[in-house]
């Protein structure tokens, strides 16, 4: 009955179905039941063998548990997702054999622990989509026996180092689109049981090398879409269930030689992925190491569609840009820059010259300048000079001052 337009159900909605004893699976999601609609206590009484019940994407405020008192002990699988439900009050999951919860994308900011009290033997549990702050342990202290948690696209940016120490069976973390930037040491050794950890487009910017030490039963990882730039030595050796791995679209341009030691091993029937397109990778003498792995396991997938794993930067320009990561190239193993030769080499020299000239010329004009200063000062001097001599003689010449030549000349005998 999903993707209908039902907003009510009557109290004898499912009396007259002749499978109303063996019907096991009920599906309303995607319609406009309410509170109200819910609210009578006999609309899914007569179901009394239902399993699996899903009201996903309607308008409920509640968590409906005053309709489902016929189904407390059948009931294993209750999906509650897509509603307008903020709050989990202590008494209203009272199914003592439900194995999978859905709460996803609600409004739910906190779940005390007692609110999980009434379903001890929950497996599943998905609250992707609220809006949980930070994370707190001690949500999870009724649910040890939980093996998938999904708490994605929510604003949590700290998985703090107890935060699976009540729920340490699990093998699954969905953690999608979250803010997480920081990891605390020893978080995923206290799940040592733990098969896949799914934690892209986070926020995370390294991966540290004691991120996933010891998980021997460790077979997925997904980091892509973070901003991870830098990846430790041994990030993700020696995992010997590891086949797949998504770390594309970070800003890797590197890794260290000994990354997957003793990890991807070959299996058969086995699928080896490596997702590592979408990084701008530096294809130099320190990443050959991986490009020649690539070439020899060329049974590994590395590209997804639309997304190829190319060298994005170079030394020498060798290879060139574009160049994919697993082709065969004939670059020099020195990745030292190259001398500078032919037309390069004269350009330079044309600059050089250049420079040289311009120098002599600047010199030049200085000393044009200058030796025209020192001759315009010269000159003021000369003129200054001969004024005042001039100014002298006519001083003396007004004042009637007998001259200084006493001595009389006799004319000749």
């Amino acid at each position: 009955l999903n993707r209908n337009r039902i907003s009510k159900l009557h109290s004898n909605s499912f009396i007259n179905y002749k499978s109303r004893d063996v019907l096991q699976k009920l599906e309303l999601a995607g319609n406009r039941l309410t509170d109200q609609t819910l609210d009578d206590s006999l609309i899914f009484r007569p179901l009394r063998s239902l399993q699996q019940l899903s009201l996903e994407t309607n308008a409920l405020n509640i968590i409906p548990s005053a309709s489902l008192v016929n189904q407390r002990e059948t009931l294993i699988n209750l999906n509650l997702g897509l509603n307008q439900i903020n709050e989990v009050p202590v008494g209203t999951l009272d199914f003592p054999n439900l194995n999978s919860l859905s709460l996803e994308f609600n409004g739910i900011s906190q779940i005390i622990p007692q609110a999980f009290q009434g379903i001890p033997n929950l497996q599943h549990l998905y609250l992707t989509g609220n809006k949980f702050p930070s994370w707190k342990p001690e949500m999870f202290t009724f649910v040890p026996h939980l093996l998938t948690l999904g708490i994605g696209e929510t604003p949590i940016a700290v998985i703090p180092s107890n935060a699976f120490q009540y729920i340490s069976k699990l093998i699954r973390l969905e953690m999608s689109e979250a803010a997480v930037d920081t990891i605390e040491r020893g978080v995923f050794q206290r799940t040592p049981n733990i098969q896949a950890i799914i934690l892209n487009k986070n926020r995370l910017s390294v991966i540290r090398s004691d991120y996933f030490k010891g998980l021997d039963h460790l077979y997925s990882v997904n980091l892509g879409g973070n901003r991870i730039d830098t990846s430790e030595p041994l990030a993700f050796a020696n995992l010997p269930q590891m086949n797949h791995l998504d770390i594309s679209f970070n800003q890797l341009q590197t890794l260290p030689d000994n990354t997957f030691t003793n990890s991807f091993l070959p299996a058969p029937n086995e699928r080896r992925i490596m997702y590592v397109c979408g990084n701008p990778w530096l294809c130099d003498s320190a990443l050959e190491w991986f490009r020649t792995y690539l070439r020899e396991n060329v049974d590994i997938d590395i590209d997804k569609p639309g997304c190829t794993t190319a060298c994005i930067d170079n030394i020498n320009g060798c290879p060139s840009v574009g160049t994919p990561l697993r082709a065969v190239d004939h670059c020099p193993a020195n990745d030292l820059p190259l001398p500078l030769t032919g037309n390069a080499l004269s350009f330079v020299g044309w600059i050089i010259l250049a420079v040289i000239m311009t120098i002599l010329l600047i010199t030049i004009c200085l000393m044009t300048l200058v030796r025209y200063g020192i001759s315009l000062r010269r000159k003021k001097m000369k003129d200054q000079e001969a004024l005042e001599n001039e100014q002298r003689i006519m001083s003396i010449t007004g004042s009637g001052v007998p001259s200084v030549i006493t001595q009389s000349y006799l004319p000749p005998p």
